[in-house]
């Protein structure tokens, strides 16, 4: 506290290194030294482990070793489940165009290689400052004097063997002058600390091109950053709720035959536990529509019903634990007749009110221009402001 440092080392006595021959002190043998115990520790932890093991292997203090291999040979594997496989073919396709290579700049381009960005470029006409040394990650010592451009983009692209990095040095604001369509070639462009001129004549030539531009400024504590997208549309929703088409309404052949071939009242307790339970509800929609003119469950009390079936088929095990395979077929039986094909209803209200908007806009077409057009609904509304 008050700037000062203090260090408080725990000390304590040497232990007292005995002669050959001389006797163990009194009290027993609570005064051994670690030395001593080390060769016995050594010997049983040597008769433990395999032989031939790398006595280099990494381990912890308490002498455990400890795993060096990943969760996954993806190292992308933490955002994969964020975007998916689609996001990531996009992120390693781009290819990203950063005009001036200070610290803003070079760390927002950072954020992008580390997770997978194919190809950046960096655009600068600065020459390594002292300045930029010293608050600048992507700039060293020994870069002072040299282009500020060529200097981070080689210390990014280290970053990720998988980005392939560029640096070409001009001044943005005469490259946008002297090649207007230089933007064109790329996927995104991130403009850092440009003057308000050169920002506005970019914003242009990004808007016509219909490229992404993202502006960052920083000023001390202080930061801005600013977005230009045409349209910003997201093709692949990943919603919590997808009803997984398991062909249990309309079984393909191969599915219909293992179901068929599973003769539950013949197995053993032990296998009866143990069928998978997607063949019991194959079995019991089978049934079902056997029974009921091949349709499946549609009212609620047909749909109980069909879950009390299932859950009937489990036996009374002597060890009275419940057969989870059968619980499993009852909790998912709505499986058995869910198609996956129907849309969500709001989805479907949607199109049915742009259908029948459709039709009236028609038949108004050929009524008397004088009737008074129907006040269009919420839904109609919504769906024009979606098309605008």
């Amino acid at each position: 506290r008050g700037g000062r440092r203090v260090e408080r080392r725990a000390t304590r006595p040497a232990a007292r290194r005995r002669k050959p021959g001389e006797g163990e002190p009194a009290g027993g043998g609570q005064s051994r030294t670690r030395a001593a115990r080390e060769p016995d520790e050594s010997r049983t932890r040597a008769a433990r482990e395999p032989h031939g093991r790398d006595a280099r292997e990494p381990r912890t203090r308490a002498g455990t070793r400890r795993s060096i291999s990943m969760a996954t040979d993806n190292k992308y594997d933490r955002q994969l489940r964020l975007w998916g496989a689609a996001g990531q073919k996009a992120l390693a396709e781009a290819h990203v165009l950063l005009l001036g290579a200070g610290p803003a700049g070079t760390e927002t381009l950072k954020n992008l290689v580390l997770p997978g960005v194919g190809r950046f470029t960096v655009v600068d006409d600065a020459t390594v400052s002292e300045a930029d040394a010293g608050n600048n990650f992507f700039v060293r010592g020994e870069d002072v004097g040299r282009p500020r451009a060529a200097a981070t983009a080689e210390l990014l692209e280290e970053l990720n063997p998988d980005a392939r990095g560029a640096h070409r040095v001009a001044a943005p604001a005469e490259l946008l002058a002297t090649e207007p369509g230089f933007v064109d070639a790329f996927t995104l462009v991130v403009a850092a600390q440009l003057d308000p001129e050169t920002l506005q004549t970019l914003g242009e030539l990004c808007w016509a091109a219909n490229v992404p531009l993202i502006a960052v400024r920083a000023y001390g504590m202080l930061g801005a950053v600013r977005l230009q997208v045409r349209c910003l549309e997201i093709v692949e929703s990943k919603p919590d709720n997808v009803v997984w088409d398991l062909r249990l309404r309309e079984p393909f052949p191969e599915l219909e035959r293992a179901a068929d071939a599973l003769d539950l009242d013949a197995l053993d307790d032990h296998a009866h536990a143990h069928a998978p339970w997607i063949l019991l509800l194959a079995k019991a929609a089978k049934a079902w529509r056997a029974a009921h003119g091949g349709a499946s469950p549609s009212t609620k009390a047909e749909k109980d019903e069909f879950r009390q079936a299932v859950a009937a088929g489990a036996r009374q095990l002597a060890s009275n634990v419940p057969e989870l395979n059968f619980e499993e077929a009852e909790r998912e039986a709505y499986r058995a007749w869910a198609d996956p094909r129907e849309l969500p209803y709001e989805a479907q209200e949607a199109f049915d009110a742009s259908a029948a908007s459709a039709v009236a806009n028609r038949r108004g077409s050929d009524a008397s221009a004088a009737a008074e057009p129907p006040a269009p609904s919420t839904t109609t509304l919504a769906l024009r402001a979606v098309a605008a």
